[in-house]
């Protein structure tokens, strides 16, 4: 068998465990931090009402910091692994065109405040 190829596969597990740290798609995102300040705002508003209640204002800062990590574990990770029909890549060329385009219209706007400087020390000059 030394012509074979040697196929190494990854365990689908594992790539699920590695996509845990990958970037969120933008939906994820989104969906992500709506759930978050809802539940924030929602910890805020009822830790509030009920520390004034019970007439201790720890009630509130635990029951945010509690929210805090548990929103931190829901979703910090990227649990879904979604595809991004979001992002668009670009195309190397399009990229460089681009900054040179910037960088000529950079040193035309440079120029210009230049030459008007210049007239204007003349003008003083005369």
């Amino acid at each position: 068998m030394a012509g074979a190829k040697e196929v190494q596969s990854v365990h689908p597990f594992t790539r699920w465990v590695a996509g845990l740290s990958s970037p969120m798609s933008l939906t994820d995102q989104r969906a992500a931090a709506t759930r978050i300040s809802h539940l924030m705002l929602t910890t805020v508003f009822v830790a509030t009402v009920c520390g004034y209640f019970i007439g201790n204002v720890h009630t509130a800062f635990f029951a945010v910091a509690a929210a805090c990590g548990v929103s931190l574990i829901v979703w910090g990770p990227n649990w879904y692994q979604n595809e991004d029909p979001d992002q668009r890549w670009c195309d190397e060329n399009e990229v460089k065109k681009y900054y040179e385009t910037l960088e000529q219209l950079r040193d035309e706007a440079k120029q210009k405040i230049i030459d008007e400087l210049e007239s204007k020390g003349e003008k003083k000059r005369n």
